[in-house]
């Protein structure tokens, strides 16, 4: 029994330091971790601009998997509404990928001192819409005919105002 034991005792042991060095590690990559922007110098005045401008990217991601607006006065029934939550979360966390490959893009482009690239975020927002379509396709298959009208009306809407958001945090040269 008391080998059994130490032997738990070992590995629960060589998880906690494995832990603690990879997270000391990642500090260490990141510009020494949890105080890296305390110090107030000048590298860290642009980190903090480059967590400002990815902002909205991953916002506009985080965004897209709300159904809310989409289903602004829309009358949904109990037993559809209960599918809809299910779908909306099964979603999700699709669009959370899609908010963390934006933050990866201007992540790397703070690491190599270049501007985000763009395109590579376009492509993102294209995916992103694919997926969204793709959502808003199975709800739409669970709501009654007479409210599809004002469901498609209201994705149009979203999506032209979505637009006009992008669009101010374009980088000018694009």
């Amino acid at each position: 029994m008391w080998l059994r034991n130490s032997t738990v005792f070992r590995a629960a042991l060589g998880i906690v330091l494995i832990a603690t060095a990879s997270l000391g590690a990642e500090a260490q990559g990141r510009g020494g971790g949890v105080g890296r922007r305390s110090r107030g110098g000048e590298g860290d005045h642009a980190a903090r601009h480059e967590d400002d401008a990815a902002k909205p990217w991953t916002e506009r991601f985080e965004d897209m998997a709300s159904t809310k607006e989409v289903l602004k006065d829309v009358k949904v029934d109990k037993a559809a509404n209960d599918s809809i939550s299910r779908i909306e979360k099964t979603y999700k966390d699709h669009f959370h990928s899609y908010a963390n490959a934006a933050k990866r893009v201007f992540d790397d482009a703070q690491a190599q001192s270049q501007p985000p690239k763009y395109a590579q975020l376009d492509t993102l927002v294209q995916y992103g819409h694919d997926l969204q379509d793709r959502e808003y396709a199975e709800i739409r298959q669970l709501l009654a005919p007479d409210q599809r009208a004002t469901f498609d009306a209201n994705i149009t809407r979203r999506r032209t105002e979505e637009e006009q958001a992008a669009a101010k945090h374009r980088h000018p040269s694009d």
